[in-house]
């Protein structure tokens, strides 16, 4: 098994940032929530973009907010001319959740750098020009190494990558809008078999086990040895839980895994900060 780095794809995203030379625009950040995974993962955000010369523009809410006042503040961002990524950040406070639609719908869709309103996300499914999802770009830029790891770039390799890709059997375990969906239509486009699957799905192994591509996200965490996947897989694991023993995926790792499966991205340091960079990466395009 080899492991997918997501520290190196992730510099090369940037590298090709700074390489854009300085960008005056900024980024805004919506948060309404009281979650500190969060709350965390918008400051390596804020860092980064500091770090690449980006600037950034952080509101957050009270618990006591109402949807009418963070659609309103984003209509803002919206109408303000040196504002041009607005994203928001995710869960939002139990009183707005069900609101998230009409939330994430006001941005406005050419602001909006990770990909969520239903203008982009339909886009996506066209197979248009669209921001994709940054945690859905990440995976996509991750299977991309697993076969030029010794010469990836970003989006590099296009035709032989499509070509790779065509027929293989794909399943993801994720069926949000944030990642399973869009990347579901992605592979899709690129002519995957894919299975979308969720906690509703029966016999997961069946699947799995017969999977070229597993990518999963499922939040909870060390739910998946060594005996759901197939000799020579290649593994995206998109979780990410903090535990006393450190950070962990979805993945349990072990000497068979290791024998058994050709790559895996780490926890840490697979697709959270590929998820940053290309995050950043949507937000430069809109500049540009």
């Amino acid at each position: 098994m080899q492991l997918i780095s997501g520290k190196l794809i992730a510099s090369k995203i940037e590298a090709g940032l700074v390489q854009g030379g300085s960008m005056q625009k900024v980024l805004a950040i919506v948060r309404a929530n009281a979650d500190s995974a969060s709350a965390k993962y918008v400051e390596l955000k804020i860092a980064k973009a500091n770090k690449l010369g980006i600037s950034t523009k952080l509101i957050e809410f009270p618990d006591t907010t109402t949807k009418d006042e963070v659609t309103a503040a984003i209509n803002k961002l919206n109408l303000d001319p040196t504002v041009t990524g607005v994203l928001v950040q995710l869960p939002l406070f139990p009183n707005l959740e069900g609101f998230r639609g009409e939330i994430l719908n006001t941005i406005a869709p050419e602001k909006d750098v990770d990909g969520l309103t239903a203008v982009n996300q339909g886009r996506l499914q066209l197979g248009e020009s669209a921001f994709v999802p940054a945690t859905v770009g990440a995976v996509i830029e991750s299977l991309r190494f697993s076969q030029w790891p010794d010469d990836y770039d970003f989006g590099g390799h296009e035709a032989e990558f499509a070509n790779w890709l065509k027929g293989k059997n794909v399943v993801v375990i994720n069926h949000s809008a944030l990642i399973g969906r869009p990347l579901a239509d992605i592979l899709l486009n690129y002519g995957c078999t894919v299975s979308v699957c969720h906690e509703f799905t029966q016999n997961l192994k069946a699947l799995t086990t017969q999977a070229d591509i597993v990518v999963t996200a499922t939040g909870k965490t060390q739910l998946f040895d060594h005996n759901f996947f197939k000799t020579g897989a290649v593994l995206v694991d998109c979780t990410s839980v903090t535990t006393p023993h450190g950070p962990t995926g979805d993945i349990i790792l072990s000497p068979e895994l290791e024998a058994k499966v050709a790559w895996l991205t780490p926890v840490p340091g697979g697709i959270g900060p590929v998820t940053i960079a290309y995050l950043l990466r949507n937000f430069a395009a809109g500049v540009n």
